[in-house]
């Protein structure tokens, strides 16, 4: 296995600047597609709310709390156990 290394010509700080300036870049495009992908399922949410406004109170919040995809199931399942805890 070989280790990476950074790059040893004279402008060494300035490529560690456009490599770390990359890193960002493609930090930034995969939140923000994380982003742009939860705001969509949460706008084809409320364009369907006919669909879930007969819903029970609980079904309802339960469908809007994971319109986005971001909260799931199993995440509410363990907020529900940390506040069961933080009750007793």
């Amino acid at each position: 296995m070989t280790t990476p290394t950074w790059p040893s010509s004279v402008g060494g700080d300035a490529d560690l600047i456009v490599a770390a300036d990359g890193i960002n870049s493609l930090l930034c495009r995969k939140y923000a597609a994380a982003f742009q992908n939860a705001a969509r399922n949460a706008m084809e949410w409320f364009e369907n709310v006919k669909r879930y406004i007969r819903l029970e109170p609980e079904q309802l919040a339960y469908s809007l709390l994971t319109r986005s995809q971001r909260v799931s199931h199993e995440n509410l399942r363990l907020r529900e156990i940390g506040s069961s805890r933080l009750r007793t």
